[in-house]
This record gives C-alpha cells, structure tokens and sequence, in this order.
C-alpha cells in the first residue's frame, strides 16, 4: 500500500480481486485462476482492463508474487496471458458486472462489490477468491496539502465515518469500510461477504499491490504485447 502505517491517510473501503461467473452457464466447480484460461468458455471470458490485476492474476496462477520484479518470472505471465488473449472476449474494468448480466460474459476477473450488486438482479452471479491467492484492495481517503478548506475536508470525512451513513453507503456500493459500528446495518448480502470468510491459506497467499520502481516499465511494454497479441 502507498501508505501502510495509515499515517497520511485513513481506509474508506475495502475489497478483494476474484472471478465471478455465471453458474447456469458453467457446470462444475469455479476456484482457480487457471478458469480464466479455460478454452470451453472460449469468447465469454472478461479480464480487468488494468495491468497489474492481469499479470497479477498470472503470476498467481505460476506460484510467483503478485509483486514479481523478475524478468524470467514475468516473462512467464506474459506468455501466459498470450495464450489466453484468443479465449478473451474483452478488457473490461467498468462493466465486467454488465457483461455477466446479459449473458455475453459466462466468467470474469472483477471486484467483488459489482459482482455482489450485479447478484441483486441476478442470483446467477456468483463470486469466488482464488485458491492461489489474490489482490488485497483498500482506497483511502486523505487531504492534499494545497487543500484550501482542509476544515471542509475533515468534516466531510467525518460524514463518511459515521456509523449510519457508512452503512447507507456500504449497502449502495456494495463495498465494504473498516467500521465495525456500522456493521450491524449492511444488507444481508453484505453481512454474508466473502472478505469475513476468506480461508486463512488463501489469505496467505494474498497481497497488497506494491510500487513496482523501475520495472513497471517490463510491466509497460509486456502488457501492450498482450494487448497487441492476436
């Protein structure tokens, strides 16, 4: 995390990465990321359109950190993700949930607050974290120094932490906050999350993104090759 003691910031939401698919459209049980690469969902396979959740899911699938730095290492996960691009039917951050809802996606990597949403409509819809470990998300709230009104700013999230209106919200996004007083409210969708029963060697296994440094460029030039892959 960009800043893992909370000394500038403070957790507004949490979540997790997993895969979520459609259960009348594929029999059998769903666990791995080795999913993502199955060929008999050829064409109804939807990847995050974000790099690091893409080769993170790679590299979990080949043992390594989802953090990797190695050249040989992340080689692997980029030929890994060439032989997936034909099965793709699309990079899709922001209507992956959409997708599975018209049926045009069977199976996807994604956020677990669309999916939970996206299971309102469709109880079809189902989430699971990854047997190999997966991404570990919480955004942040924080004040820039060049606020102006840094006294609006602390109100404001004040507002957001209060107890009803951090439930409200929850219910709304589907996200979970680190507030535990405002638990006792959430939809029982929420209550039923998957981040409150991860297993704990699955746990293990997971991982906040880091700061890549210089390799971010490997990471650069490796997912336009993917992208670009025919």
């Amino acid at each position: 995390p960009f800043d893992p003691t909370n000394t500038y910031s403070l957790p507004y939401t949490r979540g997790v990465t997993g895969i979520g698919y459609r259960k009348d459209k594929i029999a059998g049980p769903i666990g791995s990321w080795a999913d993502l690469w199955d060929a008999r969902w050829r064409g109804r396979i939807v990847m995050l359109d974000d790099m690091r959740e893409v080769f993170g899911a790679a590299l979990k699938l080949l043992g390594y950190s989802l953090n990797s730095t190695d050249p040989e290492q992340l080689r692997q996960a980029r030929d890994l993700l060439r032989r997936q691009k034909p099965l793709v039917r699309a990079y899709d951050s922001a209507n992956f949930d959409q997708l599975l809802l018209s049926g045009e996606a069977w199976i996807a990597q994604a956020w677990d607050g669309q999916i939970i949403k996206a299971r309102r409509e469709n109880p079809n819809i189902e989430f699971v974290i990854p047997r190999e470990g997966t991404t570990l998300i919480v955004d942040n709230l924080c004040i820039p120094r060049s606020a102006e009104r840094p006294d609006l700013a602390h109100d404001f999230i004040n507002f957001l932490l209060d107890p009803a209106v951090a439930a409200e919200n929850m219910n709304d996004i589907m996200y979970l906050m680190p507030n535990r007083s405002a638990w006792p409210r959430l939809r029982p969708e929420l209550q039923r999350h998957p981040i409150f029963s991860i297993p704990p060697e699955i746990l293990r296994r997971s991982e906040y993104l880091q700061d890549l440094g210089p390799t971010t460029v490997l990471y650069d030039r490796y997912w336009t090759e993917v992208k670009l892959a025919r």
